[in-house]
């Protein structure tokens, strides 16, 4: 399927909001600004799709890996009840939006002064996040600092392994300055997810001998994330001298093993249990039911209590969709990195709730990195 090009004055037009929209974001200067570049960007963004679909129809292929997010986003709306908040309205129009941009952006062809400016672009932010980190500063919550920092590593990646000679030298100096951005931060959530990112890689030759173990890799993952939720909470008497790890992890990180999230889940799981099929409903949070004032901490928790299930299962079967159009350019190695890049991500948000909700700056970054690397197998079919 041959994809469509786009101007340079559109694409300056639409990475420039994106940029100002995240440059102010979660720094929160001036609330109207924000609000601005954001609907600005949700406008554009609904432009193209449009244009898109007036001169390139919507084949079967992208409409069945469309359909289970279809069905999710229509769950969302029919569960629509008493625990819906102002904000819940926006949330289920944001998810639409998400996946316009998925389908957007994987039906672009990127030329290379496209990713040239995404990296350009990223670099600045990176910068701007080291200076944050070393300011002192506490405009930004560190652990969004180390998601931000990773996430945009990708498009500078992008372009040095895509695009570039000497791929070495470029590889260090990025790995370094995101690396001290991410240790500083404390985010440990994104080290893990780094360490599945490596594990993709390092395995890549071998899961990619079949289209089975292929698919059989992204659904251990999956497997991996249910077990993990079940776990964690009961490390501390399931973990032989958890006391002792706990002291270790404590050390170097200055966090204790088991974060605050294993009370959490553990209610969660409860509840969820209760109203296994179709969830408390679209606007439902862990603060209607419990005395603590978070997000579920973990994506697909969060999924199951507002939509249940049936709801969890059609996202999961999106995101397999997703993962089996990698299939298709398997060789290449920018979609080698998007493969590390989406299971660091699936793995991040086993402890956080940024793909869908909660944090639109780090949602269009994930939306982007699949959307633009998906372009990579999408035109090719």
């Amino acid at each position: 399927m041959k994809g469509i090009t786009i101007d340079r004055l559109t694409t300056n037009v639409f990475l420039l909001l994106i940029f100002l929209y995240l440059l102010t974001a979660n720094l929160q200067f001036i609330p109207q600004l924000v609000l601005l570049f954001k609907l600005s960007f949700v406008c554009v963004i609904i432009i193209i799709s449009l244009l898109l679909l007036k001169h390139k129809k919507l084949n079967l292929s992208e409409l069945k890996i469309l359909s289970p997010f279809i069905l999710f986003e229509l769950i969302y709306i029919f569960n629509y009840n008493s625990y819906s908040k102002p904000e819940t309205f926006f949330n289920i129009f944001y998810q639409a939006v998400f996946i316009i941009i998925w389908y957007v952006t994987s039906n672009i062809t990127w030329k290379i002064e496209h990713i040239k400016l995404f990296s350009f672009l990223s670099w600045l932010m990176i910068a701007f996040l080291l200076f944050i980190i070393i300011s002192g500063s506490e405009l930004m919550n560190m652990n969004a600092v180390g998601a931000y920092t990773y996430l945009l590593t990708f498009f500078p990646l992008l372009h040095i392994i895509g695009y570039t000679k000497n791929k070495f030298f470029r590889i260090i100096c990025l790995v370094l300055l995101s690396g001290t951005i991410i240790y500083l931060s404390n985010a440990r959530s994104i080290l893990v997810s780094i360490l599945f990112g490596l594990i993709t890689w390092m395995l890549w030759k071998f899961i990619t001998k079949s289209k089975l173990l292929f698919q059989m890799y992204f659904i251990s993952i999956l497997v991996f994330g249910y077990l993990f939720i079940y776990v964690y909470p009961r490390l501390d008497s399931i973990l032989y001298n958890f006391y002792y790890f706990n002291e270790i992890v404590y050390k170097y990180t200055g966090k204790n093993i088991l974060s605050g999230r294993n009370e959490l889940w553990s209610e969660l799981l409860v509840l969820i249990e209760n109203k296994l099929l179709f969830g408390y409903g679209s606007g439902a949070l862990p603060r209607d039911f419990i005395s603590m004032d978070l997000s579920a901490h973990n994506l697909y928790l969060q999924i199951a209590l507002q939509v249940g299930i049936v709801g969890l299962s059609t996202f999961l079967i999106f995101l397999l969709f997703i993962w089996k159009t990698f299939w298709l350019n398997r060789h290449d190695p920018k979609i080698i990195l998007l493969a590390c890049y989406f299971i660091g991500i699936l793995v991040h948000e086993m402890f956080e709730v940024t793909l869908i909700q909660n944090n639109f700056g780090l949602s269009i970054i994930q939306w982007l990195i699949l959307g633009v690397g998906s372009s990579y197998c999408i035109k090719i079919k």
